[in-house]
């Protein structure tokens, strides 16, 4: 391999050569390869790997955002931040000579979560400001103003604590590797910050606008269909609010029922206890004079130990007590 050819690539074109070389006629199938290490594939699975992940980071972050938004098109804005970051990100790595591999994947990946932030708060802020009956255009201006220290300051931060990934060793080899994971990541998170604060307010524009009256009219009955699952749950709490007063009343009444036995058969129990306490302190008393002068101080009874009759007695004064 080259030092600036494709790894995966190289091993493709191997694997399709040794192929036909199997299949030459002057070799008469007497030969068969059977590769033992595949690097191309190794690093073909890394990327699958590191691709879904990305993929299903970057929906579930979609989902969480429009579940606490709840505004389709400030969803898709914030949602659109996070590819536009990762292509500059990418741009970045080819107009700068690195390369893209498994680890610069991964810091982009890592940043994935992270790269939404500002985009939120900048949407955030804006939309606050239209709600509160300022125009779109001074909305705009204002929204991005009054938090652009604040996200500035923040994507700073978390630059601050990847950056020195770079430099915490001398060792060349993990300074490479280091360097390659965090940079990518760091960059990303600053292309954010300039998408938030340059792109997403150019577009917020148009998404705080009001809504063609079309668009009204498609939405009204998209409208209650969307609604359908939390009706459905609103729904299903209630009966389990209503199931679990049930079992609630239904516990109430067994123990209520259970307590009345008790009450009603005190007697019958305070005379057992009673009766039990003292057949156990004749069984101390028997056990005590056959053993005689071989039992020491310390010692406890295998079978009618005399504390025993003790406890018996306090249960059995405590119940006529009750019962009085």
């Amino acid at each position: 391999k080259d030092a600036q050819a494709n790894i995966v690539e190289t091993c493709k074109r191997l694997k399709r050569e040794l192929v036909e070389l199997e299949e030459r006629p002057e070799l008469a199938g007497q030969f068969h390869f059977l590769p033992i290490f595949d690097q191309g594939q190794f690093i073909q699975n890394s990327l699958d790997q590191l691709m879904d992940s990305a993929w299903e980071g970057g929906l579930l972050a979609v989902v969480v955002l429009f579940l606490f938004l709840w505004r389709f098109r400030q969803t898709l804005l914030v949602a659109l931040s996070i590819p536009v970051s990762v292509v500059l990100a990418i741009a970045w790595c080819y107009f700068t000579g690195r390369s893209f591999n498994v680890l610069t994947m991964t810091g982009i990946t890592l940043a994935l979560g992270m790269l939404v932030d500002n985009a939120i708060v900048v949407i955030e802020n804006i939309t606050r400001l239209k709600a509160d009956g300022v125009p779109s255009r001074e909305a705009v201006v204002r929204g991005t103003g009054e938090v652009g220290l604040a996200v500035l300051l923040s994507t700073l931060t978390t630059v601050v604590v990847f950056l020195p990934m770079i430099f915490m060793t001398q060792n060349p080899i993990l300074r490479l590797m280091f360097g390659e994971l965090g940079l990518p990541l760091c960059v990303s998170l600053l292309i954010s910050l300039l998408v938030a604060l340059v792109f997403m307010p150019v577009a917020a524009g148009w998404s705080i606008e009001a809504r063609p009256a079309w668009l009204e009219r498609v939405g009204r009955p998209l409208a209650r269909i969307g609604a359908l699952p939390a009706r459905a749950g609103e729904r299903a709490l209630a009966l389990g609010r209503s199931a679990w007063g049930a079992g609630r009343r239904v516990a109430w009444c067994l123990v209520h029922a259970l307590l009345e036995v008790v009450f009603r058969l005190r007697w019958v129990l305070a005379l057992g206890l009673i009766a039990l306490a003292g057949w156990r302190a004749w069984n101390a008393r028997s056990w005590t004079q056959e053993l005689g002068g071989l039992r020491s101080p310390g010692m406890l009874a295998v079978e009618g130990n005399p504390l025993e009759s003790v406890y018996l007695g306090g249960l059995a004064a405590a119940t006529v007590l009750g019962v009085l």
